[in-house]
């Protein structure tokens, strides 16, 4: 099957709040500002689990430890494994949500400059889309005006008009289950659906290859002696189709490029993250995400643009010039 251009959506949604909004919500800039690691849980544990909660102690314990285990961790400064951890939430929600016109350059920025500003927006984002993660002093916002719940993740806006048929409909590789109705014929004859089978895109699933399943040697040693141009060209990807002017498909981003030269790890934690939400990856947490990339980066930028081939979506290479084969499960 050949890859399809990505096509930004219509009509498609942006951040509710600016980055700068800080003060309009109080409550959440004095927690993220005194403890930003207890607003970074929180964010994770409705995130990842879809659980709310006040502290979230054994989350905030691991940030902790892995940010130093010091006073410091805790003032508001861009510090170890929490910083990494917002970031790359950042991108998840930016998917999941169908947030369009920021690149990963500029999502990048800003974490750099002003992490708790960031922070507190995506918390203000999250409670605006009904998914108010909870906190010790912020508190749940009003019922009125708010927007529905998080769109699908291959990024359709929120109010978009109905999709076809089903017969109608062409496989999206990002589509998550349940994304599509079941047929009509079905529903006559039901009378009701209670559970619709997805029509089209393949359940929650693994990664289709492991860190070490290495596509032959290119594979590999592009993305140990040019990760910067792996990652310019999955950021080239993406961004086009969250409508970043001069994105193109097949090109080399020089932003993210030069963006990864200066600070691979954060470019590509929050490239992976992204990709786990648009493809509905279920076996990869946050923390394992962290612990691949410090174990062996150039397996796991690898493994990452392997699984965008499978998905119609390979961003090519210097290289690799074609899209790796999915290989055949073992019976």
């Amino acid at each position: 099957m050949e890859a399809q251009s990505l096509v930004p959506a219509q009509g498609t949604p942006a951040w509710q709040s600016g980055v700068c909004d800080c003060f309009n919500d109080g409550s959440i800039c004095m927690q993220t500002t005194f403890c930003h690691i207890c607003t970074a849980s929180n964010i994770y544990r409705r995130e990842e689990r879809n659980q709310q909660s006040d502290a979230d102690c054994e989350t905030c314990c691991t940030l902790w430890c892995c940010s130093g285990c010091s006073y410091y961790t805790c003032l508001p400064v861009n510090s170890g494994l929490t910083f990494l951890f917002l970031s790359g939430m950042r991108r998840t929600l930016i998917q999941r949500y169908g947030i369009q016109g920021e690149s990963f350059c500029t999502s990048c920025m800003m974490a750099v400059c002003c992490c708790l500003c960031t922070t507190c927006q995506v918390q203000r984002e999250m409670a605006g889309r009904g998914q108010h993660c909870g906190g010790v002093c912020a508190t749940p916002p009003q019922n009125q005006g708010r927007l529905p719940a998080a769109p699908p993740s291959n990024g359709a806006p929120v109010g978009a008009p109905p999709p076809p048929p089903p017969s109608q409909q062409q496989y999206d590789p990002a589509a998550k289950p349940g994304q599509y109705p079941a047929p009509h014929h079905q529903q006559q004859q039901q009378g009701f659906v209670v559970n619709a089978t997805p029509v089209g895109p393949p359940p929650m699933a693994p990664w289709g290859s492991g860190i070490c399943d290495c596509a032959g040697a290119p594979d590999f040693c592009e993305a140990l002696f040019c990760s910067c141009c792996v990652l310019g060209r999955i950021g080239s990807k993406l961004d086009e189709e969250r409508g970043i002017p001069g994105a193109q498909s097949g090109q080399i981003d020089a932003g993210t490029c030069v963006g990864s030269f200066c600070g691979e790890g954060l470019l590509h934690f929050m490239v992976r993250r992204q990709l786990i939400e648009r493809y509905a990856i279920t076996n990869e947490t946050l923390l394992e995400t962290c612990c691949y990339l410090m174990w062996c980066a150039p397996c796991t930028l690898a493994q990452t643009r392997r699984e965008m081939g499978y998905r119609g979506e390979f961003p090519g290479g210097l290289c690799v010039k074609e899209a790796p084969v999915r290989p055949m499960p073992q019976q």
